[in-house]
């Protein structure tokens, strides 16, 4: 067995990666909308530590230890191509996760590895 096929045999979630973008309905109103791009794509997802965010202070402007958000990777075949900012459904072990990527992350030889957030978008 090759190295990607060692890497993809530890791939045992499934997700769907949607790319965001804007367009005109037919009342001539801009929205956001999302396209689906890559369905039921092998997967692993894995949780890191809990990171500060930069973005949320509390109201005297400083840091608090609560101001955390989850780094999480999505690790991919390599031909799969995501997106900054892409959302990503992912299911693994019987619990969907709605992501967001950070970035559009890196491409090894045998995998490519994204960076992502909780989506909250839809709360």
């Amino acid at each position: 067995m090759g190295i990607r096929e060692n890497i993809i045999s530890m791939f045992f979630g499934r997700c769907d990666i949607y790319e965001s973008g804007k367009g005109v309905d037919e009342r001539g109103v801009t929205r956001e909308y999302k396209r689906l791009k890559y369905s039921d794509v092998e997967c692993r997802l894995v949780f890191g530590q809990r990171e500060n965010y930069s973005g949320a202070r509390s109201a005297g402007g400083q840091a608090h230890k609560n101001d955390t958000s989850l780094s999480v990777r999505v690790f991919l075949p390599p031909e799969i191509d995501v997106a900054a900012g892409s959302f990503i459904t992912v299911r693994q072990n019987n619990i969907t996760y709605n992501l967001r990527s950070t970035s559009e992350g890196a491409c090894y030889r045998h995998h490519r590895e994204i960076m992502a957030l909780p989506d909250y978008s839809e709360v």
